[in-house]
């Protein structure tokens, strides 16, 4: 494995020290180099702390690449942005069944139908060999970061390696229908976030309101 996985991975395996609870909720943070804050994190904020750590900023790569949609706040944080980038910048590598082609530091996303909003999700490959005999990998699942023997628990979409831009490359390119589809999410989630809140609204009204028996 190079010595940039090993960090990579590294950094990765360090977050799983730290209490975070999942969140998806849309947050507005700085750019570049804005985080949510610690306490909070999805599977993407994994890969994204861990490349931070070593210096690298998905968050101002993927929006100048235009790998996603033109909000800084989330378009790095999304795992279709997040593979559209990675697949551009870095090595878009074949998905086998064979655990020695995955060497740490490795990006890995896989299609999760049991997840409760979005089924895409990312890891990171550790530099932990699990009980199975197969590279351990890094993610947040919905109990914070932690490390698991999971590498082929779920179907993956993707494999990828990116040890950061060379230098003089330019990253731009058009944005795409499918990212300008996800710049209108945020708002939708924010509207039914509201619209949950004035139906709960609505029906204590009605219930305070209705006769006693």
């Amino acid at each position: 494995a190079s010595e940039f996985g090993s960090a990579l991975a590294a950094a990765a395996e360090a977050q799983t020290r730290d209490f975070v609870v999942y969140d998806d909720e849309y947050r507005v943070i700085q750019y570049p180099g804005g985080d949510v804050a610690p306490l909070y994190g999805v599977c993407t904020d994994v890969v994204i702390r861990a490349y931070r750590a070593l210096g690298i900023d998905l968050q101002r790569l993927v929006h100048e690449s235009q790998a996603g949609s033109s909000d800084t706040n989330i378009s790095h944080r999304r795992t279709v942005a997040l593979r559209r980038f990675f697949a551009k910048a870095g090595a878009s590598l074949p998905i086998t069944d064979f655990p020695e082609d995955y060497e740490p530091g490795d990006v890995v996303t896989y299609h999760r139908p049991q997840n409760r909003g979005s089924n895409d999700h990312i890891a990171i490959v550790s530099n932990v060999t699990g009980p199975s005999g197969r590279p351990m990998i890094v993610h947040n699942r919905g109990f914070g970061p932690q490390v698991e023997d999971a590498l082929f628990v779920n179907e993956m979409t993707g494999h990828y390696r990116f040890s950061g831009p060379a230098a003089g490359t330019s990253l731009a390119a058009p944005v795409t229908k499918a990212a300008r589809q996800d710049d209108a999410r945020p708002s939708r989630r924010i509207s039914n976030s509201v619209a949950r809140v004035v139906r709960r609204a609505a029906a204590l009204r009605a219930a305070k309101s209705a006769p006693k028996l």
